[in-house]
């Protein structure tokens, strides 16, 4: 499960289903498509996630710790790296317009998203000296996080309050961008990047967080 920019582009052109590009003009459509699925996938993919919250039990002695998260947020989400890619494949687009569609459609990313996992993974080091001091989690890790609650519509809006843009096709083309990334993107947090501690005996995680999650 990853993102696929070619994919996307087909997705987002079929979403439209005719040679009007998302406002409603005359284009040519697949190469519109592709441009801003690879866009919207380079920015994806140099963004990063986020967890305030970590929620699982430690073990009394120590050992395999196994946690979940939910209520995640995507951070770092540059529009001008997904606007240089569409302004490079197309030098005759406005950098203003693009800028400020991509910066809205990106906020709302940012602001909606929820970045869930079922399984954090990592160790117990348990409790230690007399007496006792928090045991750590180390190796915090957490694998095949995916991306919840994008609505197309919701999208769309926040891109036509921002651009003056409004419409079915619109909703279409955003609803497309919204499906394609909850259904392939996977998240991943690199061991270390989720921390916390345990108190004696075990219990909840204590100060449980993650930073610098991937997606992919």
């Amino acid at each position: 499960m990853a993102l696929d920019q070619d994919k996307l582009g087909d997705e987002l052109y079929g979403a439209l289903g005719s040679t009007a590009d998302k406002d409603g003009n005359s284009t040519d459509t697949s190469s519109e498509a592709k441009t801003y699925a690879k866009a919207f996938v380079t920015a994806l993919k140099a963004a990063k996630t986020t967890h305030a919250l970590i929620e699982g039990n430690g073990i009394p002695n120590g050992g395999p710790f196994k946690g979940s998260a939910k209520n995640g947020k995507i951070i770092a989400l540059v529009p001008d790296i997904a606007a240089g890619v569409i302004e490079g494949a197309n030098p005759k687009a406005a950098p203003g317009a693009v800028k400020t569609e991509i910066t809205a459609a990106f906020n709302y990313i940012m602001a909606s998203a929820n970045v869930v996992f079922d399984l954090i993974e990592g160790i117990d080091t348990a409790a230690t000296g007399s007496p006792p001091t928090p045991g750590a989690l180390v190796k915090g890790e957490g694998k095949g996080g995916v991306i919840k609650d994008l609505d197309g519509s919701a999208m769309a809006a926040m891109v036509g309050s921002a651009t003056g843009g409004s419409g079915p096709d619109l909703v279409k083309w955003y609803s497309a961008l919204c499906k394609h990334i909850m259904k392939n993107a996977e998240v991943m947090y690199p061991p270390g990047t989720v921390q916390g501690s345990f108190g004696p005996g075990g219990g909840s995680l204590t100060g449980g967080m993650a930073m610098n999650g991937i997606i992919s």
